[in-house]
């Protein structure tokens, strides 16, 4: 199992004893323990480490064939 280090965002329970921790306190918890308190809002990873990459937005940019045109000033009337 591997640990990462976490900062506490909140006052939390480090151990099943009652050891607090207090707001800023960094150190090493396992990650599925690290998951758990992130998942709560109590701590965050400290150490940068994430589960998975975000993707790169790979959106391509708008052709110029599909832009729209500008309207034209002139109103159109119709039956009236």
């Amino acid at each position: 199992m591997s640990e990462v280090q976490i900062e506490a965002l909140k006052p939390f329970n480090k151990t099943p004893q009652g050891d607090l921790c207090e707001v800023g306190d960094s150190f090493r918890v396992a990650a599925t323990r690290a998951d758990e308190l992130e998942r709560l809002g109590l701590a965050k990873r400290a150490d940068g480490e994430k589960g998975a990459p975000k993707p790169a937005n790979k959106a391509a940019p708008t052709p110029a064939n599909k832009v729209k045109p500008a309207h034209s000033s002139k109103a159109v009337r119709l039956g009236g």
